[in-house]
């Protein structure tokens, strides 16, 4: 059973595989293989409103997505003569087929979700068997053909939707059962399927025991909603994704404020003030110059959320050419303030800036200074003014940061609890 996550992660998490998939790629390069799904099972399982559903979630989120259709609704396939049943079924498999290697190379989508696969025949060939259409040796040339290529890597999810007859003949025929049945949605073919489609799943796990299979039963009696089962879908096929793309923590994080939050840590105390110290005095006190850089802070807010909920402040800084994205949560003065700061590249910091909303940009130039454990940093905010930032080395230390402000010249007045972004979103909201 897949372990349900908040849809927020998930989503986060299907950012960060949206940005692998869609890195530019010279065309003397081989593409990135995209999300190859194949979806089957059992006449009205729910099948296609599931994948209609899936689609829908995947495209919200800019992926590039392609549901091939059925081979028993393409056109040459419905024109196509009966008299030979097994060519018929071949006929279907290389249509599969085809999609499949089609899909593999594709630089066009980062989704394809295939309407019946190439593996969905498996069953088919099955059901064939057992009627008397097949022979035992003509089942088995398919099945090996269809299980021993190298297509059989190329998915990153084999979807199966199954549920009993009496569902299946419900959703067809209704509450009063039909004068005469199809000759397919009846119970005994419905049956028989129904066992081949489990038989050939047994099969793939034991020849392919490393096939990402998912079965989901849609069962009137099981009770599931098909958000519960699209959801469920969703989050295997970026479980798989996020495995064969080897994607760490440190990639997904940059995507998802709940996994930054987690790896946050306590900061050490700090105190902002109103004003800068002489260089002069600062350097007669002990305080030892580091250097002086520019810092450029690129605030953002996922979508759905409010800037700065909860006190918490997610940004993109560049500093001499260097990326960083950055969590804080908390005031200044607050003891209990948390920060992760985590290096990515250029290209990664203008797809997350394309990707949030940007709420405001902060450039400063920062002058640092260091003494016994301390630091002490000179800011020239653009469009706010000049501060001073004195930082403790140890969790204890926010009453020592007063005596230290003191000595050079400040007072508890010239304290400022708000951090730059929330004066300048304040002096943005007075305008």
């Amino acid at each position: 059973m897949v372990q349900i996550i908040e849809n927020p992660v998930w989503e986060d998490i299907a950012r960060a595989i949206f940005n692998k998939l869609d890195a530019p790629r010279k065309k003397s390069e081989p593409p990135i293989k995209p999300i190859i799904a194949e979806i089957n099972g059992l006449a009205k399982a729910g099948k296609d409103t599931v994948i209609t559903e899936v689609e829908r979630w995947f495209k919200l989120l800019k992926f590039n997505v392609l549901v091939t259709q059925e081979s028993a609704e393409t056109q040459e396939i419905r024109s196509m003569s009966r008299v030979h049943p097994y060519a018929f079924e071949i006929r279907h498999m290389a249509y599969s087929l085809s999609n499949l290697l089609s899909a593999a190379s594709s630089r066009n989508f980062h989704c394809v979700f295939q309407n019946r696969g190439v593996l969905d025949n498996l069953a088919w060939l099955e059901w064939n068997r057992r009627q008397g259409n097949f022979s035992d040796n003509d089942v088995k040339h398919a099945k090996n053909f269809i299980l021993n290529g190298p297509w059989i890597s190329y998915f990153d999810a084999i979807i199966y939707l199954v549920c009993d007859p009496e569902t299946s003949l419900y959703r067809e025929y209704g509450s009063y059962p039909p004068k005469r049945y199809g000759s397919r949605m009846n119970p005994k073919s419905l049956a028989l399927m129904k066992n081949c489609i489990e038989d050939s799943i047994e099969e793939l796990k034991i020849s392919i025991p490393y096939l990402p299979v998912l079965i989901i039963d849609t069962s009137n009696s099981i009770g599931k909603t098909i958000a519960e089962e699209k959801d469920e879908i969703v989050h295997f096929i970026l479980n798989s994704a996020k495995k064969r793309l080897e994607l760490c923590t440190e990639d997904l994080a940059p995507w998802s404020t709940t996994i930054l939050r987690d790896m946050a840590k306590i900061m050490s105390p700090e105190i902002k003030l109103k004003g800068l110290t002489k260089y002069k005095t600062l350097i007669e006190n002990g305080w030892i110059a580091l250097g002086a850089f520019q810092e450029n802070d690129t605030y953002l807010s996922p979508a759905n959320t409010a800037p700065l909920e909860n006190d918490e402040c997610l940004h993109i800084r560049e500093c001499s050419g260097r990326y960083y994205i950055i969590l804080k949560r908390g005031e200044n003065c607050s003891r209990s303030r948390t920060k992760i700061s985590i290096p990515i590249t250029k290209e990664l910091a203008e797809s997350l800036t394309s990707s949030f909303i940007v709420i405001a940009h902060i450039s400063k130039e920062r002058e640092l200074f260091k003494k016994d454990g301390y630091l002490l940093s000179c800011d020239r905010v653009l469009g706010l003014g000049d501060f001073t930032e004195i930082k403790g080395s140890t969790p204890d230390s926010y009453a020592e940061l007063l005596t230290i402000a003191k000595s050079l010249g400040f007072g508890e007045a010239d304290v400022i609890p708000q951090t730059y972004l929330r004066q300048l979103l304040a002096r943005q909201s007075s305008v």
